[in-house]
């Protein structure tokens, strides 16, 4: 099954986080506004749920393959602008039920604001979401923030919610040769810190306090945080983060997928992959259109090469391997909490391997290119570490007659622990040794949120219970949104742990005690970080064979 099957499948389960491309905001509305560098701003207010919404306000502007620069209102020719609804999404090859492709546009840098009405003469703690999507796809208008807030307000801890856009795909990420030369890589990444930026420069006038910044995303915009909790320049951004199953994609400099680019390119109607200016000039659609293939083809799960558009060591932002800086104590001192979901891997691992042969194939191909010797020399070790025992992984009902194949659960637990589980253990120890950061650990394993047995607690989940208060108004989302509000609020989440209030405890290199969130009267309770050790801890000892 290809990857872009599971890319489709994954904005299917988002999408029921999120809302259409409009805002959710009730019918019950009026207009609101503020004042930005002369500028008046028109958003508009929900009696309904008591919250303000204003959204598509640029923060940056760039051409195609182009580093953005920030957007100054001052240059607006008129007196206002309409910020009711959401601004359009960027440009990416795959997208939702939620969009169409003439809501995509290369005119895309905005940011959207949730805030308590009344707030303007306020300091609100913020949150800002980045979404996730493997850097190919997603959108800020997926994700209503007027139900966090309208949850913060009744919590007693008001916040402000803020969502951006950032350009994705080849739009966002462009790779190989001509790009590298250019200093293009990574223009997802900077979008977003301009986008910080940005809050820092303006999120007073809403109301919002840009010293209690809390940055939050789930998948690629977990692995993003990560990734700027690596980044010195980012410091003075943001004060503490959330990062909700973060995605670790194989790291290598930005020529390794030069062939990528150069099918692209020629797809694309231009005669080499050296000269960027061809991509730049043809139309849109082109463009989009030539993208397509390239997700028909690539592989699933933690493959090295395999993922065509993401972040690159460019010695800019990112310097060398994330696994390498965490472990030289690069990570910026900040608080943060971070987690996975129990059966992450069934998103992606591919369906109808069969058996041992397939399971090998499949090892070959998820593991990095470049490390060919050392990956055929661990070989019989991972055999030993993920035997052909399907009782041993899950979900179970994928090993009732195998109806996604006798080795996916197998696979599926390759790519968990490759691609989420170990990073993020890796992380925080990190953190918590190098850096001396208050650190808080979870795992998602509530099985009221399974929507397809064989895939089990699966990568995303745990979205709709944060962000659709409406349909999930129980134990369990009310836990998730109180834990992640009073860590925005007062960097220390509280939680209910075997029914009763109580602390999160700080995870330690000692004691490393992580909160299970499982749904039920329970909620929650507290496990050591003991599990699936063996495996993270071959994997924390090989970084060259998944490129980490």
């Amino acid at each position: 099954m290809s990857y872009r099957y599971h890319l489709r499948s994954f904005l299917t389960l988002v999408a029921i986080a999120g809302t259409v491309h409009a805002t959710s905001l009730s019918s019950a509305s009026s207009h609101v506004q503020v004042t930005l560098n002369g500028t008046t701003v028109i958003g508009k207010h929900s009696s309904d749920r008591d919250v303000d919404f204003f959204g598509g306000i640029k923060y940056g502007h760039a051409q195609r393959f182009e580093v953005a620069e920030p957007y100054a209102f001052s240059n607006l020719t008129g007196e206002s602008i309409n910020a009711t609804n959401f601004g359009k999404a960027c440009f990416q090859p795959l997208f939702g039920e939620g969009l169409t492709f003439d809501d995509l546009s290369d005119d895309c840098l905005n940011i959207n604001i949730f805030r308590p009405a009344r707030a303007q003469a306020k300091s609100l703690p913020v949150l800002i979401w980045i979404y996730g999507g493997a850097y190919v796809q997603g959108d800020s208008s997926m994700y209503d923030g007027a139900n966090l807030v309208a949850r913060s307000i009744a919590q007693g801890k008001p916040i402000l919610f803020a969502s951006i856009n950032y350009r994705l795909g080849p739009w966002g990420f462009p790779q190989g040769i001509a790009a590298t030369t250019a200093g293009l890589l990574n223009l997802g990444l900077k979008d977003q810190l301009l986008a910080l930026q940005w809050v820092q420069d303006n999120i007073e006038i809403f109301g919002g306090d840009p010293t209690q910044v809390t940055i939050v995303g789930q998948s690629a915009g977990g692995g993003s945080i990560q990734l700027h909790h690596l980044n010195p320049a980012a410091d003075h951004l943001f004060r503490a983060s959330i990062m909700q199953s973060p995605s670790t994609v194989p790291f290598f400099n930005g020529t390794i997928r030069e062939a990528y680019w150069a099918q692209l390119s020629l797809l694309a109607g231009c005669p080499t992959s050296l000269d960027l200016r061809c991509l730049q000039e043809v139309d849109d659609e082109i463009l989009w259109n030539a993208s397509l293939p390239l997700f028909s083809t690539v592989g699933d799960a933690i493959r090295g090469g395999d993922y065509p558009f993401v972040p690159n060591i460019d010695g800019d932002l990112i310097l060398g391997s994330p696994a390498a800086l965490e472990s030289s104590g690069s990570l910026l001192r900040k608080p943060f909490i971070i987690g996975t979901n129990l059966d992450e891997g069934t998103t992606f691992a591919p369906f109808g391997l069969q058996n041992e042969s397939d399971f090998l194939a499949f090892l070959a191909s998820n593991t990095n290119p470049l490390a060919g010797a050392e990956v055929v020399g661990a070989t019989p070790t991972v055999l030993a570490l993920y035997p052909d025992m399907p009782s041993l992984y899950g979900p179970a009902a994928a090993n009732e007659g195998f109806p996604l194949g006798a080795q996916f659960t197998r696979a599926s637990a390759v790519a968990a622990d490759a691609g989420f589980l170990e990073p993020v253990r890796f992380f925080a120890q990190a953190a918590v040794n190098n850096s001396d950061s208050d650190v808080y650990v979870y795992r998602f394993s509530a099985q009221e949120s399974v929507t397809n047995a064989s895939l089990g607690v699966t990568h995303g989940v745990e979205l709709p219970f944060l962000f659709e208060a409406d349909k999930y108004d129980d134990a369990l989302s009310n836990a998730l949104a109180e834990a992640w509000i009073g860590f925005v609020v007062d960097l220390e989440p509280s939680i209910r742990l075997n029914g009763r209030s109580a602390q999160w405890p700080r995870y330690t290199s000692d004691d490393g005690q992580v909160v299970e969130f499982v749904g039920g009267k329970q909620e929650a309770h507290l496990i050591p970080d003991t599990f699936e050790l063996n495996r993270t801890d071959f994997i924390a000892a090989n970084p060259d064979i998944f490129a980490h």
